[in-house]
């Protein structure tokens, strides 16, 4: 684990430099794969019904990324009841839509954000190798 430590410059969107915090470097294939199976477990769990096998989620791990939407994100889940597994530690939501999908929102220590959506057969957009593919590096503050 302390070999995905390391030291980045912490600087303002307008370029302020802030000096330097420790880093983590994530795998994110592994965290995509962890969150998909996160999502389908939590689909059986909430709804009470397995998930076919033949739908698809897609999620998004990447911080840089959803904190870039963390607005739309708001806006989606706002007033969404949450289901806090242990305090400070896991909780999450999700979001059932009109045409078959639902949106789910899962978040770790109250700071790392996966949003998983679950498309029914033949309707989920191409695979965008950007979103699971490399490394990504958060900020320990």
């Amino acid at each position: 684990m302390t070999r995905r430590l390391g030291k980045a410059e912490l600087r303002t969107p307008s370029g302020l430099y802030l000096g330097r915090r420790t880093t983590y470097k994530m795998d994110v294939p592994r965290l995509d794969r962890t969150g998909r199976r996160y999502v389908r477990g939590l689909h059986s769990y909430a709804l009470g019904t397995r998930l076919p096998e033949d739908w698809s989620v897609l999620c998004m791990v990447k911080p840089d990324f959803l904190h870039a939407y963390v607005a739309h994100v708001g806006l989606l889940f706002n007033g969404r009841p949450r289901v806090v597994v242990q305090s400070e530690v896991f909780w999450y939501s999700w979001l059932q839509l009109d045409d078959g999908r639902s949106v789910w929102l899962l978040v770790f220590f109250d700071a790392y954000p996966i949003i998983g959506v679950l498309y029914p057969p033949g309707a989920a957009p191409a695979d965008v190798a950007s979103r699971r593919d490399g490394v990504a590096s958060i900020i320990l503050l």
